[in-house]
């Protein structure tokens, strides 16, 4: 009886050659797999953090949009409003550069009493010392310390 294409009875030991074969085509596929990887990282594979200003509860105009992005020689400016919980927040914010996505985190902490009501709140973060470069930028809103939500995705271009 000869099984699935084997040129040898089903229950006898295949030939050294076809194990040979079989143990070459792994690792074939584990290098190939591994190179494919390596071709997909970063050099280092680390983050390169950004120094942040950020100006927290600023007076947006109702005609605005939702965001504003500028970039220009080494910085990206982004101004939006955070959507918190309640009143009471305070602002932080931090920045990172990885395979040219540029990640601004902005994280929203309560300071005080939470009025049971949602805010609104306007802000500003300067991203300074960008290298040149096309980036895709990313802004994370986070509550406290869970994870956030992506509050915009676009790209930008800096000089």
């Amino acid at each position: 009886m000869i099984h699935r294409g084997a040129t040898h009875p089903v229950g006898s030991f295949a030939p050294i050659q076809e194990i040979a074969m079989i143990r070459t085509i792994r690792q074939t596929i584990t290098l190939l797999f591994a190179s494919l990887l390596a071709a997909c990282s970063d050099a280092t594979g680390a983050t390169q953090p950004q120094r942040v200003d950020l100006d927290f509860r600023i007076e947006r105009l109702q005609t605005e949009p939702a965001f504003v992005v500028s970039d220009g020689n080494g910085e990206v400016k982004i101004r939006g409003n955070f959507l918190a919980p309640c009143s009471g927040y305070q602002g932080s914010a931090e920045a990172d550069v990885l395979l040219h996505v540029l990640t601004v985190r902005l994280t929203g902490t309560q300071n005080g009493i939470c009025f049971a009501a949602l805010e609104n709140i306007g802000y500003q973060a300067t991203v300074h010392n960008v290298p040149p470069g096309v980036y895709r930028l990313v802004v994370v809103h986070a509550i406290n310390d869970r994870p956030g939500a992506v509050a915009l995705d676009t790209s930008v271009h800096v000089q």
